[in-house]
């Protein structure tokens, strides 16, 4: 390992620490694309990332974990500084020493903040899937199911609050889900998949476009490799950012939560209705973070917990998931997802000790 992760690695000691990991990747790929109709484009693509984990346990209590393994993005050895993951490696670590000894969380309807982090997860899982278009057309259903947007709803469907919109764009730079032209040849592009919170938009390869008589594939045909057929991806999906500041966001709350990172996960075939459930939570009082809670999950129809959002702040920044399985033959994709804090009222959530 690296002198940046051996550094990393020590300050994930604790005194409660009982096993830790880290990690450093890098990728290069390198793709040549040649078609009959007459394309023939070039791109080398650079990756890199890290991840830490650490789990502690303590005698009487619940094990607690602090993990983040979506720390990638398309860039060099200077993303990697960027982490600073010794700091980061110290925050993980106070996070899971803190939960051993957190109370469980009020089992109530509630506020919530959601981290970027989360909210990466959440856009993936919500909208990016749901509105992949061969989804729509069925192609899908044997092994991740359909969906709850269809051709009839795109501008009418209320998919969330006026605060929420999401955007596809394959030109972010950095992004995991970014190229210059998709795996049918089409340029790389942006387009909105909800606007202020009514659905616009699928992602579309030229073969889904043309089925469903959309005027233009958005470039979404993506192979894992080139023995593979390129079948309808996310790009970078993300939640647009708003206009105010993160701490305002939390001013805005008497009493609430800060919902930091994804733990288990599970949703239906359509994607229509969720459970998450989270590594570490923050209490908000009066507008300030006090202290930890633990045992917080949540469920919801998608419509109805996007229609609880009434803020997003400006802090937006990129996420990137290494490994998003689709297709049979199974095929992982590399997608990228920005956010930032968001803030739900009334969230109803469930407490496991």
């Amino acid at each position: 390992m690296c002198r940046a992760g051996r550094a990393a690695d020590a300050k994930l000691k604790g005194p409660h620490a009982v096993s830790r990991r880290g990690g450093i990747a890098a990728y290069r790929t390198h793709k040549h694309l040649v078609t009959s109709e007459g394309t023939d484009v070039q791109q080398e693509i650079v990756e890199s990332g890290a991840g830490l984990a650490v789990t502690a346990v303590k005698a009487g209590a619940k094990p607690a974990q602090r993990y983040d393994s979506r720390l990638v993005r398309q860039a060099g050895w200077e993303f990697i500084e960027h982490l600073d993951l010794v700091a980061r490696a110290t925050r993980y670590r106070d996070d899971a020493e803190a939960m051993l000894d957190a109370p469980l969380a009020a089992e109530r309807p509630t506020t919530l903040v959601f981290t970027p982090e989360f909210l990466a997860l959440l856009v993936h899982e919500s909208c990016g899937h749901p509105t992949e278009a061969d989804r729509v057309l069925e192609h899908e259903v044997a092994f991740a199911g359909t969906t709850f947007m269809w051709p009839k709803d795109r501008g009418r469907l209320r998919y969330g609050s006026e605060h929420v919109s999401m955007t596809a764009d394959a030109t972010i730079p950095g992004g995991m889900g970014t190229f210059g032209w998709d795996d049918d040849g089409v340029p790389a592009m942006r387009t909105k998949l909800i606007d202020r919170g009514t659905f616009v938009g699928y992602l579309t390869s030229r073969e889904t476009a043309a089925a469903l008589d959309l005027p233009v594939a958005i470039g979404s045909a993506r192979a894992e490799g080139w023995q593979h057929f390129p079948i309808v991806r996310m790009v970078n999906v993300s939640l647009d950012p708003g206009t105010q500041r993160y701490e305002a966001l939390l001013r805005g709350v008497d009493e609430g939560l800060l919902i930091e990172a994804p733990a288990s996960y599970s949703l239906d075939d359509k994607r229509q209705n969720f459970h998450f459930s989270t590594q570490s939570a923050r209490l908000i009082r009066n507008g300030a973070l006090e202290g930890y809670a633990r045992g917080v999950s949540f469920q919801s129809l998608t419509p109805a917990f996007w229609g609880r959002c009434d803020g997003v702040a400006d802090d937006w920044e990129l996420h990137g998931f290494l490994s998003c399985a689709k297709g049979e033959p199974l095929q992982l994709m590399r997608v990228g997802h920005g956010a930032a804090h968001a803030r739900f009222r009334d969230v109803p959530i469930e407490v496991r000790g």
